[in-house]
């Protein structure tokens, strides 16, 4: 009920309900939830302000993975129902990246594009927590081994297909 749904978020149900208009809207939020968890969780590490870029998206993934595992079997009702709504994962990537999410603060590639008001790293790297989620939600082997080694191929893949450095130097030829 939604008295139970304000509850749960600390909110007076009126607040809540100006809050969330729709149903659509607090799911987004739950998802939300999860990114500034993990980015919270993180930022007050002093260990991780000094890590490379790919090594805070990988702490990123693992901390993420690890607030969704308690509501996995949530997530994976959510993933199903909505998978196929593509007008639902464009807000929920528009939402994403209109946050200030630190951890993507990363130094590669224009910082935003103006003419569609999109941060592109931004939207790489939340695009990549998103697919490491689902594959999370599918990965049936024991321990969730499968989903460790897609957090590092991917996360490597990502930063070497990021890696202008090759092409500066041919420039510099």
């Amino acid at each position: 009920s939604e008295e139970k749904l304000a509850k749960f978020a600390g909110q007076p149900p009126k607040n809540f309900r100006q809050k969330f208009t729709s149903l659509e809207q607090l799911e987004a939020a739950v998802i939300l939830l999860y990114f500034k968890q993990a980015q919270d969780m993180l930022m007050g590490d002093k260990k991780f302000h000094k890590f490379e870029n790919k090594d805070k998206q990988l702490a990123f993934l693992y901390v993420l993975i690890e607030h969704v595992s308690e509501d996995e079997d949530f997530l994976y009702e959510f993933q199903r129902k909505k998978k196929w709504d593509k007008k639902f994962a464009m807000r929920l990537m528009r939402m994403l990246n209109e946050q200030e999410l630190a951890w993507a603060s990363v130094n590669w590639g224009p910082t935003k594009l103006d003419r569609l008001n999109v941060n592109p790293k931004q939207m790489v790297l939340t695009n990549h927590a998103l697919s490491t989620i689902a594959f999370f939600l599918k990965d049936r082997s024991p321990d969730k081994q499968d989903t460790d080694a897609y957090i590092e191929k991917t996360t490597d893949v990502l930063y070497r297909l990021t890696d202008t450095s090759t092409l500066r130097s041919m420039v510099d030829l």
